[in-house]
């Protein structure tokens, strides 16, 4: 099992280094399968955290401090509903309900002209964040919304990779810390010293590989693998609901 968990620990950080997202949407089905829902997705939080805040001091120069700061205080708004919401509603219809919003809004963003000049301010930043905290809460999946918002601003790549570690640091840190102070507990066969040393070694390998992959990969195309992950979540969001609701 361990080695499985390294496995996909390694490809999950490789395509986060290359696309600015996609650690979660490698790891979390996996781990969920052989950790159960509930630590499955607490130690893909910690994994995700640790790997992003690594990348972060790979990217370090390219980070955008303020922007990063505004999305993830608007993420942190944007988990409260959220949270009322998966109270309130199925986890099947909930799941395909956003997963279904999720496809629209980036069938939507291809209409967008990213030959045109950046739309700054302040409502965008908002809108990005408040999403992406809700669908981190509602789907496990917040890079949609980020991605989204690149399109719209025209942000450009390396600077939207760079940020997205920070902000999906944050995130992680703050649902981890949310987490074990709510008595969810650590699976103690998963962090142990070797396997620590073994993790931190994963990391650092797909981070090198990605890093590499970075450099090769025209960034044209790595732009597009950020919203191809985007759209494999959306779609996994969508299948797992309509498999909860129809199946279950």
């Amino acid at each position: 099992m361990f080695t499985i968990i390294l496995l996909f620990g390694f490809l999950g950080l490789l395509l986060q280094r290359v696309s600015g997202t996609g650690f979660a949407l490698v790891m979390v089905p996996v781990y969920t399968l052989f950790l159960g829902p509930v630590q499955g997705v607490m130690v893909s939080n910690i994994l995700n955290g640790l790997g992003c805040l690594l990348l972060m001091l790979a990217v370090w120069k390219d980070l955008q401090w303020r922007r990063i700061l505004l999305i993830s205080g608007f993420a942190v708004i944007g988990m409260a509903p959220g949270i009322f919401i998966i109270k309130l509603l199925s986890p099947g219809f909930l799941q395909l309900s956003i997963g279904l919003l999720m496809l629209f809004a980036l069938a939507v963003s291809l209409r967008f002209n990213v030959d045109q000049p950046g739309r700054e301010g302040l409502l965008p930043i908002a809108l990005c964040g408040l999403g992406g905290g809700f669908l981190v809460t509602t789907a496990g999946i917040p890079a949609p919304a980020m991605v989204i918002y690149a399109r719209y601003i025209n942000w450009p790549f390396r600077q939207f990779n760079a940020a997205m570690q920070g902000v999906f640091f944050i995130i992680c840190l703050l649902t981890t810390f949310l987490k074990l102070n709510s008595g969810v507990p650590l699976p103690g066969e998963i962090f142990t010293l070797p396997h620590n040393v073994w993790l931190f070694l994963a990391a650092l390998v797909g981070m090198a590989v990605g890093g590499y992959l970075s450099k090769i990969i025209p960034v044209k195309y790595a732009s597009a693998s950020a919203f191809i992950v985007s759209v494999l979540g959306a779609a996994i969001a969508t299948g797992r609901g309509a498999w909860m609701l129809f199946a279950g």
